[in-house]
C-alpha cells in the first residue's frame, strides 16, 4: 500500500511516503495496476517457487542457492503526484532519504538509508 503524510500548509515538515509491498486490501498499490493518482507502488516476487541464486546464497530457512518467496522489493514513487504538481510538473526538492526495514512495522530495525 501506499501512504502519505501532508504538512500544514506553510509548514517546513517534510512529506512521508510509505511504500509497502500489500496485494489486498483497499489500497494495494501492486505495481502490476497502478494508477495516476496513487503516490507509488511496490512489488516483490510473489511467486511460491523460489528463485535460483546466480551467486552461492544460504537463506535463513537453510535454502541453499535459491531465493525464496517475497526476498526481493522494488518500489516505485510518483513525485508529482506526492509533491503536488500542476500541469504534470512536479514541485522542486533538493533531497530525499530513503530507509528499508528488517519487516513491515515502523519499529522494525532499520537497515539501510540511501
Amino acid at each position: 500500500k501506499a501512504d502519505s503524510n501532508d504538512p500544514a500548509p506553510g509548514d517546513c515538515a517534510a512529506k512521508n511516503l510509505r511504500l509497502q509491498a500489500e496485494t489486498s486490501g483497499a489500497n494495494p498499490a501492486d505495481c502490476s495496476a497502478v494508477n495516476d493518482g496513487d503516490f507509488g507502488c511496490a512489488t516483490t516476487n510473489k511467486g511460491e517457487t523460489p528463485i535460483p541464486s546466480p551467486w552461492p546464497y544460504t537463506a535463513k530457512n537453510g535454502t541453499m542457492n535459491a531465493f525464496p518467496y517475497e526476498s526481493f522489493y522494488e518500489g516505485g514513487v510518483n513525485l508529482t503526484q506526492l509533491l503536488g504538481g500542476i500541469d504534470g510538473t512536479a514541485s522542486c526538492f533538493s533531497s530525499f532519504m530513503a530507509e528499508t526495514r528488517s519487516s513491515a512495522s515502523f519499529t522494525a530495525a532499520l537497515k539501510d538509508f540511501v
